[in-house]
C-alpha cells in the first residue's frame, strides 16, 4: 500500500517573488512528484494575504489550475493565475502573501512539505507604488513652438510566452537637441571607470568592505524640475488607450490635418527618452 505523500518542486521562477503591480497575472508553475501517481486532474490553489502574521480579512482566495499532466515521472502544473483579491494600494511593506495547493494522489495521500496548507510557498512580495509620470494639459495653452518642441511617445508592445501582453512607453528625445543652448550636454552624470577602478583599490588595500545593490525603479522616481515644460505627443489609437486609462484625457484630444487623434501630456517624472530624466 502507498502511504507516500506527494511533493512538489517549484521552478526557480514560480512564485518566488510577487510584485503587487502584477498580481492580476501571476505564473505557477511546479512538478508533482510521486512514484504512485496522481489523477491528471485539476489542482486547488489557495492563497491569502498576511499582516503582522495575521490573515487581512477579505483577502484569501481559491483557483482551479492544470490539470496535471504527466511529463515523464513526474506531472507537471502551469497555470496564469490572478490573485488580486486586494487592492494592490491598501498593501504595505512587511506585509505577506503565503500560497498553498491540495490534492491527493491516487492512494488519498495529501500533499506534504513545500506547497501545502501546513509548509506554505511564501514568495518575497514586493510593494511596488506607482505616481504619474504625466499629468493632463490643455492644448489651448500651448503655443506653436511648445507643440514642435512636443517629443514623439515611443509605445512598444510585446507578448510573452505565457500570453500576457506588456506595454512600455519612452520619449523620442532626438529632437531635443536642436534645442540646446550653446555648452549644454546630454551626457548623464555617470562614474567614470577609472574612478570606480579607483575606489576599489582603495578599498581593497584598506581592507574595507564593499557591497552593491540595485533600487527597482529609482530612475523613475524622480521628479523633473516644475518650471521645465517637457511634453509627450501620443497619435493615433495609443490616444484611446490614454483616454481608457485616463478619462481626464478626454478633454484635451486634438485632431491634425489628416485627420488623426493627437494628444499632448506634461511629463512630470523621469522617462527614458528625456534629457532632463539622466539630471533630476
Amino acid at each position: 500500500m502507498d502511504r507516500t505523500s506527494p511533493t512538489v518542486e517549484f521552478l526557480q521562477t514560480s512564485l518566488a517573488a510577487v510584485q503587487t503591480n502584477s498580481l492580476d497575472a501571476q505564473q505557477v508553475s511546479f512538478s508533482i512528484i510521486d512514484l504512485g501517481g496522481v489523477a491528471e486532474e485539476e489542482v486547488q490553489m489557495h492563497w491569502t494575504f498576511r499582516r503582522f502574521g495575521v490573515d487581512i480579512p477579505g483577502t484569501d482566495g481559491t483557483k482551479s489550475i492544470g490539470p496535471a499532466s504527466k511529463q515523464g515521472l513526474v506531472y507537471g502544473v502551469s497555470n496564469n493565475v490572478d490573485i488580486s483579491t486586494v487592492d494592490s494600494n491598501e498593501l504595505q511593506d512587511g506585509d505577506q502573501l503565503v500560497v498553498w495547493f491540495e490534492f491527493t494522489d491516487l492512494s488519498g495521500n495529501p500533499l506534504d512539505g513545500i506547497g501545502s496548507k501546513f509548509t506554505p510557498r511564501a514568495p518575497l512580495l514586493r510593494v511596488v507604488w506607482f505616481e504619474p509620470v504625466v499629468e493632463p494639459i490643455d492644448p489651448s495653452t500651448l503655443s506653436y513652438l511648445d507643440k514642435r518642441k512636443a517629443l514623439d511617445a515611443v509605445n512598444l508592445i510585446e507578448e510573452n510566452l505565457d500570453g500576457l501582453i506588456k506595454g512600455r512607453t519612452c520619449a523620442n528625445g532626438s529632437k531635443q537637441q536642436r534645442y540646446l543652448a550653446y555648452g549644454e550636454s546630454v551626457a548623464s552624470p555617470t562614474v567614470s571607470l577609472e574612478g570606480l577602478i579607483t575606489s576599489m583599490v582603495i578599498a581593497a588595500y584598506e581592507g574595507r568592505k564593499a557591497i552593491s545593490f540595485d533600487i527597482p525603479g529609482a530612475f523613475l522616481q524622480a521628479d523633473l524640475p516644475h518650471d521645465d515644460l517637457i511634453l509627450l505627443r501620443f497619435n493615433g489609437e495609443f490616444v484611446d488607450i490614454m483616454c481608457q486609462v485616463d478619462p481626464v484625457h478626454k478633454n484635451n484630444v486634438l485632431t491634425d490635418r489628416n485627420g488623426k487623434k493627437v494628444l499632448y501630456v506634461k511629463v512630470v517624472r523621469a522617462l527614458y527618452g528625456c534629457i532632463e530624466s539622466a539630471l533630476a
